[in-house]
């Protein structure tokens, strides 16, 4: 399921889009969805897929806001760090790009042509 606001992958946080912050239905995506959603919308990240490079994201790397963040997906099981619920860890890395997108232009303009709120 997607949001039908900033079609990102649907991701509820207290009711509401993580992304953009609209009304949204109890319904999520699934996480190796939201790993290849970011790591396409997401420039600086560093991104490892399947055998050969190819298929969904196993693993995705990135900077944001001066703290490492990390997802790596093996058998169906998210590991994230910093070690937080889902919903959470993608708000606070929002977070981070948010405070990176106010000195990098091409950031800022990356995030509100996804539909993405700054924080």
């Amino acid at each position: 399921m997607i949001c039908e606001v900033c079609s990102a992958p649907a991701l509820p946080l207290e009711g509401a889009c993580v992304f953009c912050r609209s009304p949204l239905e109890a319904q999520t995506a699934g996480e190796a969805d939201l790993l290849d959603y970011l790591a396409e919308r997401v420039g600086p990240a560093r991104v490892r897929r399947g055998l050969f490079g190819r298929g969904p994201v196993r693993r995705l790397e990135l900077e944001a806001g001066g703290e490492k963040f990390s997802a790596r997906l093996r058998s169906e099981q998210t590991t994230l760090r910093p070690d937080l619920e889902l919903g959470l860890w993608v708000d606070r890395l929002l977070a981070g790009l948010s405070r990176d997108a106010a000195s990098d232009p091409e950031l800022r303009r990356a995030m509100t042509r996804s539909g993405w709120r700054l924080r």
